[in-house]
């Protein structure tokens, strides 16, 4: 049809061809053709413009009637060209153009979706305040978008400020007492009181019409896993997968923590059952890759390229930087996995993860004095809990000069949970090597 119409400009109404245009601009989206693709909805917008040109320079009843077909609904706006557009230079990681393409929109025709699409990317290169309008442009539109309230939360926007954007805004806000409870869960994680977070999100499942709703245990499994509790995180996603042996979300934390459990079993399972499902999202390669990695040092090149291909299907993916640095690790290829932590410290602060890797690294390496320091700073960031006080004990019980440190900062840990073993196995340790055998017995 396209080959017809340039030996024969008539053969279509303007109308017509444009809808031609962006018809085979579809395919080729659909056929992955990016830039083909992004070229054929730039040529089925130059082809309107031609025409909205020339429709008031004359009077031919002809060209009246052309006119009458650009006002069919039928046919997709401008915006929505655009839209696609921006969806061609996302997928080429074109994310400048991207922005650029979203922008060339009138605000005040923006819809819902270029308005969310443009928050994100503008999060993603750190433009916080443009992102922040954004996003509460969306939410203005549309009260119940609770992707863009868990952007403004990940901003820092106080959940007072978001509630006023959608639960105060909506008639029968009294019906939707979930939503309160959703977004409450959501502003304690934001603020990392995962604690509080856990609560709210057990009540919102065991109390209200969200139970068994695995978008709210997923939400519940991944603050027990940032608080560091993985027994009752893995629980959790365990009966997500049963529940939905199809869903892909938190799966990759889940993998996590079958590979620190060593349960290769569930592990293989799980990998298998993921790439079922998707090889387009990054949780699915990054089951694989700890699958790898639990195999033995001898598969961790396998795990490396996992890692890769979860990072290209999400640029700053966490997980993948921490799946790959563990592999490089395991390989004895300790500066490069360096560089792969601090990479994921530098995306993601508040991963205790993050910080542990980087700190295994430098004792991997001797750099005994480096790793004291770099969880010094990591407690500040990461705050006072038994887990990253035990952690920072670790590295201090390994130089007997800081032996009463150590012994400090577990006793610190226990005092706030006297239930946390890994504090009380290192303590016992500590006291052993103090000669403090009875004490070590006793506790």
């Amino acid at each position: 049809m396209k080959s017809v119409c340039s030996h024969n400009p008539d053969f279509l109404t303007p109308a017509e061809n444009y809808q031609l245009n962006v018809y085979y601009a579809d395919a080729l989206y659909e056929q992955e053709e990016y830039r083909k693709a992004e070229a054929a909805y730039e040529e089925a917008i130059q082809t309107k413009k031609a025409f909205t040109k020339t429709k008031d320079k004359t009077q031919d009843p002809r060209q009246k009637l052309l006119q009458q077909s650009w006002n069919s609904e039928s046919l997709p706006s401008e915006i929505d060209v655009r839209f696609k557009i921006h969806k061609c230079l996302m997928q080429m990681k074109n994310y400048r153009e991207a922005i650029s393409t979203l922008e060339a929109i009138p605000a005040k025709l923006r819809k819902p979706k270029v308005n969310m699409a443009l928050a994100k990317l503008y999060q993603q290169f750190g433009k916080e305040r443009p992102a922040t309008t954004a996003y509460k442009e969306v939410l203005r539109q549309c009260q119940l978008a609770l992707d863009a309230a868990m952007g403004l939360f990940s901003l820092g926007v106080k959940g007072t400020e978001v509630a006023s954007l959608t639960i105060s805004s909506l008639p029968n806000a009294n019906q939707l007492e979930w939503l309160n409870f959703w977004l409450k869960g959501h502003a304690y994680s934001a603020t990392k009181e995962y604690a509080k977070a856990v609560s709210t999100f057990k009540s919102l499942e065991t109390g209200s019409v969200l139970r068994n709703n695995t978008n709210v245990l997923c939400c519940l499994a991944e603050n027990y896993f940032l608080a560091g509790d993985y027994t009752n995180a893995g629980l959790v996603y365990q009966r997500v997968h049963s529940l939905d042996p199809l869903n892909i979300t938190g799966m990759d934390f889940y993998a996590f923590i079958l590979h620190k459990e060593k349960k290769s079993v569930e592990l293989r399972s799980l990998a298998s059952e993921m790439m079922s499902v998707t090889d387009r999202k990054p949780e699915p390669w990054i089951t694989m890759g700890y699958h790898a990695l639990i195999s033995g040092p001898r598969k961790a090149c396998r795990t490396v390229y996992f890692a890769n291909k979860a990072h290209e299907l999400s640029y700053g993916q966490i997980q993948s930087l921490l799946l790959k640095g563990r592999a490089l690790l395991q390989m004895n290829r300790t500066p490069e996995a360096t560089l792969h932590f601090r990479e994921a410290v530098r995306h993601a602060p508040h991963r205790f993860e993050a910080h542990q890797g980087l700190v295994d690294c430098y004792i991997k390496a001797n750099r005994l004095r480096e790793a004291m320091t770099t969880f010094s700073n990591s407690y500040h960031v990461l705050g006072s809990t038994p887990r990253t006080l035990t952690a920072l004990a670790s590295v201090l019980a390994k130089d007997r000069m800081t032996l009463d440190k150590a012994k400090t900062y577990l006793e610190k840990a226990l005092a706030e949970d006297d239930s946390y073993v890994e504090a009380v196995y290192l303590l016992a340790n500590v006291l052993t090597e103090q000669d403090n055998t009875r004490g070590a017995i006793d506790l």
